[in-house]
């Protein structure tokens, strides 16, 4: 294969890739679809919260909320919220959803490091539990998947 091949290949990689999303794998993109979905429930809990004392029942590593408005439900319901965003940043190609990934990422790794210690509860009594919060394994890809196509996402993407 001499250089000329070489330069053939990358010029046909960047024909084929005309917009950001296209540089996300399937798999980011099904969570992508379920956040922009889990995104509306924010809204509704957030509007049962100004109804009234209504109980829910909601919960995102470790963090199990019942009110909308006590301490956990407020985490639960702004972790929602921010991966709606990350979703939306996402899926309209925003140059600032490497940000917002990293944020959401670290975020994560606190909550469910948080989860696994048993300081999931802010609302109630201290609950020790020892299991091991799965979504951390998701994490990891998904940060490297973020960091390899960052330069990629900041040439095809503009605010």
């Amino acid at each position: 294969m001499t250089d000329l091949d070489i330069l053939d290949d990358i010029d046909k990689f960047e024909k084929k890739v005309r917009r950001g999303r296209d540089l996300l794998p399937l798999w980011i993109k099904v969570f992508m679809w379920m956040f922009f979905a889990f995104g509306g429930f924010v809204f509704l809990f957030f509007l049962i919260g100004i109804a009234g004392n209504q109980k829910i029942d909601i919960s995102i590593y470790g963090f199990q909320a019942y009110r909308s408005f006590s301490i956990t439900g407020v985490i639960v319901l702004f972790t929602y919220a921010l991966k709606f965003l990350l979703s939306y940043s996402m899926w309209k190609e925003k140059s600032w959803m490497i940000e917002i990934a990293y944020l959401d990422a670290v975020l994560a790794f606190i909550l469910c490091v948080l989860g696994m210690a048993g300081i999931s509860n802010f609302d109630g009594d201290l609950q020790l539990n020892n299991n091991l919060r799965l979504e951390l394994l998701i994490y990891f890809p998904f940060v490297y998947r973020i960091f390899r196509i960052k330069a990629d996402w900041r040439r095809l993407t503009t605010t």
